[in-house]
């Protein structure tokens, strides 16, 4: 998402629907659509509203007859927090901003505690280290499934050739 902030430049108060104490982060999105300048922007995505700007009463269209640049909060039912454990228990989406730093007017930023851990150096590099390991751990884990699979279908094999003998032989039919 492009951050232009004459998108926000009439923006008059942020309203939000639900207490944003107990979230880290919230998505921020930019509706080119909405259809008033101070009623609940309607949210029709995934997930639920948590938030929406406001605009000065006499805020211009942005263009188009009655439509208005308003942002939009909301946190998806996987965000870290509907599952503190899940895909988000640590860094956020990329369009995830820390409530507490949204104002009229100001983008929301990124801070350690919408990211879930300090961003520092060390860090980063700790959380690089541990996808490695992860994709490694996985890639071992298709090489034995591999090979089990091989195994499983050289074993079958051998066991047609053998009763076929068999049959062949005149032994068993089955």
């Amino acid at each position: 998402m492009i951050k232009d902030p004459a998108d926000l430049r009439h923006e008059d108060g942020i309203v939000w629907t639900e207490d944003t104490e107990r979230l880290d982060y919230v998505r921020e999105y930019v509706d080119q659509a909405a259809t008033s300048r101070r009623r609940p922007v309607p949210w029709r995505g995934a997930g639920r509203r948590v938030g929406y700007s406001v605009l000065a009463p006499a805020a211009p269209n942005n263009g188009q007859p009655g439509m208005f640049t308003r942002r939009v909060f909301w946190v998806n039912d996987h965000d870290r927090s509907e599952q503190p454990d899940g895909v988000y228990a640590t860094g956020t989406p990329s369009e995830g901003v820390d409530p507490r730093t949204v104002a009229p007017g100001a983008w929301g930023r990124m801070t350690d505690r919408a990211w879930g851990a300090p961003r520092t150096p060390a860090a980063v590099a700790e959380r690089i280290e541990a996808a490695r390991a992860k994709q490694e751990r996985r890639r071992r884990q298709r090489a034995e499934l591999a090979e089990a699979r091989e195994y499983g279908l050289t074993a079958r094999h051998a066991a047609k050739l053998r009763r076929w003998q068999r049959q062949d032989d005149g032994g068993d039919a089955a």
